[in-house]
């Protein structure tokens, strides 16, 4: 038997105006108000009613994928979708729970969901209390979210360092998904401990780097049932396996080197990920959710293969092999960490004259304001909040609560931690002014290959307001001491 299991990264950054918290309409993502409605419309709906067609080109079946695949779902993107696509947010509940005992404190509860931090951030990069803070709030977000305390964390890009698996550990995570470049152990299509310097380990679960690639940039999802087969291959099953009667892979065929994949000399369960942004089914890959649908009918008619998810593999099968990661590294940078940090050369165009030597100074004006707000934290903030950053930490259960739940949920955080007499406005002000710095953090603001885009606009933007905040909150000029750092980095032309 060989395991098989797809990986879908979802996620959006806040696409939220500070001011007005909704989001402007965005003319590139027309004829939609906004990418997150564009997308949710070719993407995240699809997937929850994946339609499979016959022969005749008739529609045989619908499928929600939810249910069939693992996943994630960064925070910002589910509030989101809970506030302008609740539809689909059952959808994805749905999903998580599918075939587990759907309950607090179940053995295989939410066994296709992944936690996520509450901030898309490169955690190796975060300054350490904003880290803890990130991952609090997206532990947070996914007991909320699914009913279960979250076993598994995706760490956004995959980018890692010890530290980051660290912190993971502290919050009760027990195993997390890498590239397989990003762990040294002698089987990549098995699940390996990493012991941390604490005397802790935690599991990482390689994906296959070679397949996701092909099935995120190839021309794999323009057929089902070829997806099906190239899956079934990179797992090791036996070409002359009848899963699709497609017969010769054709050029799909030299696209995966199936003996490469596959270590089961001792007869050990081998798990084979698919792993790749969600969005490449119905986004990225026109009907691509189709073709997903399509495979995951395939997979689960054929005796050779089971298709699975990786916590439920890791409760059949505890891992029996030991790694050591590999530091700073992640599955989109060739240079580690460098893409959110300095000019290293990733880019989408080459375009003559033009640098990424902004990125740098975009992290540095951010750590900036990091170091501000945490000494006004220590100082100013002790005037309403007992424990600042105590209280920092337990916000995440006013940002997870529903809009039904968020007056009761507020009014518990605030007697546990306003000073008596304090004025309560001024309290969640406080904690609304580090959300909107932590988001800040959003890795995409220097992802791409110019800091006009959008991305970087929203996370300087909301460093901005946060900054303002902080100095309405203490009567000084944070807010134009951080626009001058802004416009002394040239990262702004009109700052």
């Amino acid at each position: 038997m060989r395991f098989i299991s797809i990986h879908g990264h979802a996620y959006q950054p806040p696409r939220e105006d500070p001011a007005t918290g909704e989001v402007a309409e965005q003319v590139s993502a027309a004829p939609f108000h906004d990418w997150n409605e564009r997308i949710t419309d070719e993407c995240y709906r699809p997937l929850g009613a994946a339609r499979v067609m016959g022969p005749d080109d008739q529609v045989t079946d619908e499928i929600n994928l939810w249910g069939e695949i693992s996943f994630d779902l960064g925070p910002t993107l589910g509030v989101w979708l809970d506030r302008h696509a609740p539809d689909v947010a059952a959808l994805i509940t749905a999903g998580a729970g599918a075939g587990a005992a759907f309950e607090t404190g179940a053995e295989n509860g939410a066994g296709h969901a992944m936690a996520h931090p509450w901030v898309h951030a490169i955690l190796p990069l975060t300054p350490a209390h904003d880290r803890v803070t990130m991952i609090k709030w997206g532990v947070c977000d996914y007991r909320e979210r699914f009913g279960v305390a979250a076993r598994s964390m995706w760490l956004p890009e995959t980018a890692v360092d010890t530290a980051s698996l660290e912190a993971l550990v502290d919050e009760g995570i027990e195993w997390t998904m890498l590239a397989p470049h990003q762990v040294d152990v002698d089987a990549p299509a098995h699940p390996c401990f990493v012991a941390l310097p604490s005397g802790r380990s935690i599991i990482v679960v390689p994906y296959d780097g070679e397949l996701s690639h092909s099935v995120a940039f190839g021309a794999v999802l323009e057929d089902g049932v070829r997806f099906a087969e190239l899956v079934a291959k990179g797992a090791g099953v036996s070409e002359h396996t009848n899963l699709g009667d497609l017969g010769d892979l054709g050029e799909l065929d030299e696209e995966v080197d199936s003996d490469a994949k596959v270590d089961d000399d001792e007869g050990e369960p081998t798990l084979t990920i698919v792993s790749t942004d969600i969005e490449t089914f119905g986004h990225h890959h026109r009907f691509g959710e189709m073709a997903l649908a399509r495979a995951v009918q395939i997979w689960q008619e054929n005796d050779d293969v089971e298709l699975t998810t990786p916590q439920r593999f890791l409760d059949m099968f505890a891992p029996t092999r030991v790694g050591s990661l590999v530091e700073r590294t992640s599955w989109s940078c060739a240079h580690g960490i460098e893409r959110w940090r300095s000019d290293c050369g990733c880019r989408f165009a080459t375009v003559e004259g033009e640098s990424q030597a902004w990125r740098r100074p975009l992290r540095d004006v951010l750590d900036a304001l990091c170091d501000v707000a945490g000494r006004l934290m220590d100082t100013e903030a002790r005037q309403v909040l007992r424990s600042p950053w105590a209280a920092r930490n337990a916000y995440g259960e006013v940002l997870a609560a529903s809009v039904e739940d968020l007056p009761l949920r507020r009014a518990a955080f605030l007697d546990s931690h306003l000073v008596e007499g304090a004025d309560e406005a001024l309290a969640v002000k406080w904690m609304e002014a580090e959300r909107l710095r932590l988001e800040a953090w959003s890795s995409c603001a220097w992802f791409f290959d110019s800091p006009d885009r959008i991305e970087t606009v929203q996370v300087l933007a909301q460093a901005q307001a946060a900054a303002d905040m902080l100095g309405e909150l203490t009567g000084t000029s944070v807010g134009s001491w951080f626009a001058k750092q802004v416009r002394q980095a040239g990262l702004l032309a009109d700052s």
